[in-house]
């Protein structure tokens, strides 16, 4: 269950870390408004340490969106990666180009 839960907390900060650069924030930026140093936001991104309830609010806040939105996980991986709109579309996150996975 330990690690389940430890899972379940890096897909949220990853969410985080996904959002912030979607919008062109600095770790710097994130963490001067939340009023604590770069390092301790680093470790919450990084889920090396525990991110309170208020920060969740205060960051989802920050991101312009709801905290439900940062912890809602999928439910359960794609047979084939989905296409992120971010990236070229000819290859998926593995650097496979995506007619090799069909």
């Amino acid at each position: 269950m330990k690690v389940q839960i430890q899972d379940q907390l890096k897909a949220v900060a990853t969410n985080i870390r996904d959002q912030r650069l979607l919008l062109g924030y600095s770790e710097q930026y994130m963490a001067g408004c939340l009023s604590i140093s770069v390092k301790a936001y680093n470790r919450m991104e990084k889920a090396h340490t525990r991110i309170s309830i208020m920060n969740l609010f205060r960051i989802a806040e920050i991101l312009d969106m709801q905290a439900s939105t940062l912890v809602s996980l999928p439910e359960k991986k794609l047979a084939y990666p989905a296409i992120n709109p971010y990236r070229s579309p000819a290859r998926d996150r593995d650097g496979l180009k995506l007619h090799q996975l069909l």
